[in-house]
C-alpha cells in the first residue's frame, strides 16, 4: 500500500517471517538427555511483532529497575500531539528532542511550584520512550514518559 509508511511496512515483512524455520535457525542440542531440537530465528523486531517486542520490552524494563530508576514513586504519562503536528514528529528527530525537552521543561517548572519547600538544585527523574504508530499502524508519534511523582533530591539510585 502507497499509504502505509515505509517503517511500517519494513517491520510488517520482518514479523511475517519471525519464527519461521524456512527463514533460518540454529540447532541445540542438550548434553543431558541427548536431545536436539531446532530454534528459529527471530526478527527482532521494535514494533509490531508481539513476541520479539515483549523480549526487549522486558529486557528494558528489568534493566531500568534494577540499574537506573531510583527507588521512587513513579507515573507514566501519555502525551499526545493533534494532528496536524504528528507529521512533523514523524519525520524530524530533532524536532521530537525539542518538544520532549519544552514538555519536560513544563513538568520540572510545575512540579517545583507544587513542591515549594524542596531545594532549589533538585529536580524530577524522566525517561521516555517515543512511539511511532497507533495500534492501527497508523503513523502517530506519541512518548511514553516514566517521571517521578515529585522531586528528587538526595536521592541514590539501585
Amino acid at each position: 500500500n502507497q499509504n502505509t509508511p515505509f517503517f511500517v511496512q519494513k517491520e510488517l515483512r520482518k514479523y511475517l517471517t519471525c519464527g519461521i524455520l524456512a527463514h533460518g535457525f540454529a540447532r541445540a542440542y542438550c548434553k543431558g538427555c541427548g536431545h536436539d531440537f531446532l530454534i528459529a530465528f527471530s526478527c527482532k523486531g521494535r514494533g509490531i511483532c508481539p513476541s520479539c517486542n515483549t523480549k526487549r520490552m522486558d529486557g528494558v524494563a528489568a534493566h531500568l529497575v534494577e540499574n537506573i530508576i531510583p527507588k521512587v514513586p513513579i507515573r507514566q504519562w501519555v502525551l499526545s500531539f493533534p494532528k496536524r503536528l504528528r507529521p512533523y514528529l514523524q519525520k524530524n528527530p530533532d524536532l521530537n528532542n525539542k518538544a520532549i525537552r519544552i514538555v519536560m521543561s513544563i513538568i520540572n517548572d510545575t512540579l517545583k511550584r507544587c513542591s515549594p519547600k524542596s531545594p532549589e538544585e533538585s529536580r524530577f527523574g524522566a525517561i521516555t520512550f517515543i512511539q511511532r504508530f497507533g495500534s492501527y499502524l497508523n503513523a502517530h508519534t506519541h512518548y511514553h514518559c516514566c517521571i517521578t511523582d515529585g522531586e528528587l533530591s538526595n536521592v541514590v539510585c539501585n
